[in-house]
């Protein structure tokens, strides 16, 4: 996540509230379920 608030130019906790956000929205357990829901891969 520190990558990618890099990136984006946010503070890490923010994207860490936005995967949190995601992850519920998708009526997920976990990261990977939410992304298997959405139909992504994770890529690490």
């Amino acid at each position: 996540m520190a990558d990618i608030a890099l990136i984006e130019g946010k503070r890490a906790a923010e994207i860490q509230a936005c995967v949190e956000r995601a992850v519920i929205s998708l009526n997920a357990e976990s990261l990977e379920q939410a992304l298997e829901k959405a139909k992504l891969t994770r890529s690490d």
